[in-house]
C-alpha cells in the first residue's frame, strides 16, 4: 500500500476509535436505558429530532455508497458494516468500511487520493471544528 492509502487508513481507525469512544461514552453516563427509552431521548425536542433525521440520512447515503462500493471492489459483508452503523454508530462503522475499502483499492492497482497542500489544510480546519464541537458538546 502507498503512504498516503496507509496514512488514510490509520486516519480512518482513530476517527472510528474516537467516534466510539466519544459516543458510547455518552451512554454509560447516561445509565442503562432500554432502547424504548433511547428512541424517546431522540425525539425529546427539535433539535434531537433534526439530529436523528441528520444521521439517518447520513446513513441511507452512506448505505448507498458502501453498497457500490462493494459490489465494484468484491467487498464482504457490506451488510455487516450497515447493521453495525445502525446499531453501534455509523460514525464508527463508515470509517471501519473505508479502511477494507482502501486496502481493497490497493489490491486492485487503483490509484490512491492525490491531497494537494489546501486539501490538508482544509482538512485539518475541519478537524479542529470537529474537535472544539465534541469538546462543547462533551464538556
Amino acid at each position: 500500500m502507498t503512504r498516503t492509502r496507509t496514512l488514510l487508513c490509520w486516519a480512518y481507525g482513530l476517527i472510528a476509535v474516537a467516534a466510539l469512544a466519544l459516543t458510547w461514552s455518552q451512554f454509560v453516563l447516561d445509565g442503562p436505558t432500554s432502547l424504548a427509552g433511547f428512541w424517546m431521548r431522540m425525539t425529546a425536542n427539535h433539535t434531537t429530532r433534526g439530529i436523528t433525521v441528520d444521521l439517518a440520512f447520513f446513513l441511507l447515503a452512506a448505505a448507498l455508497f458502501m453498497v457500490g462500493e462493494a459490489r465494484r471492489l468484491n467487498i464482504r459483508f457490506v451488510w455487516l458494516y450497515l447493521v453495525l452503523g445502525y446499531l453501534i454508530d455509523i460514525s464508527v462503522a463508515f470509517p471501519i468500511f473505508l479502511i477494507v475499502r482502501e486496502r481493497a483499492m490497493a489490491r486492485t492497482g487503483e490509484t490512491d487520493a492525490g491531497f494537494t497542500a489546501s486539501d490538508l489544510v482544509a482538512v485539518a480546519a475541519v478537524t479542529a471544528v470537529v474537535a472544539w464541537e465534541s469538546w462543547l458538546v462533551l464538556r
